[in-house]
């Protein structure tokens, strides 16, 4: 993942999102605080917030809790070569 793929994850995430005020909460990677990603967001206008987890504390990041899970649960920490093996 870079900047580039954030920023046109982002642009293609805002078309579907209605009308309101929006917070997203991001890690601290540093495509989430490039220069060009802050300047989109901040032309978007006040509706949309930009919140960053502490560094170095997954336990806040509810991404990192799911992916524990599935590890735990559903591969069983097992690793796959692919999707098909997996399946």
């Amino acid at each position: 993942l870079n900047t580039l793929t954030f920023l046109g994850f982002l642009k293609g995430f805002m078309k579907q999102l209605p009308k309101g005020k929006y917070v997203f909460i991001l890690d601290n990677a540093s495509y989430h605080k490039s220069s060009t990603i802050l300047k989109y967001m901040q032309g978007l206008g006040d509706d949309i917030g930009l919140e960053f987890i502490p560094p170095y504390s997954p336990e806040l990041n509810p991404t990192e809790t799911c992916w524990k899970v599935i590890r735990h649960n559903v591969t069983n920490s097992t690793y796959f070569q692919s999707i098909e093996k997996c399946k």
